[in-house]
């Protein structure tokens, strides 16, 4: 569930996504995910290579 009025689900595409291309390579939400930021929260701590 989620807060947004006019839609029923969100993706977030740091941490529910997976690299399926050649495409994926230089993909940023990697990079971002493991940024300091981002990895005091537990979610973005699981994301892998």
């Amino acid at each position: 569930m989620n807060k947004i009025e006019w839609c029923n689900e969100t993706f977030n595409p740091l941490v529910g996504c997976s690299r399926i291309s050649a495409g994926c390579k230089n993909c940023y939400a990697v990079t971002q995910a493991k940024s300091g930021r981002l990895q005091q929260f537990e979610q973005y701590q699981q994301v892998k290579d």
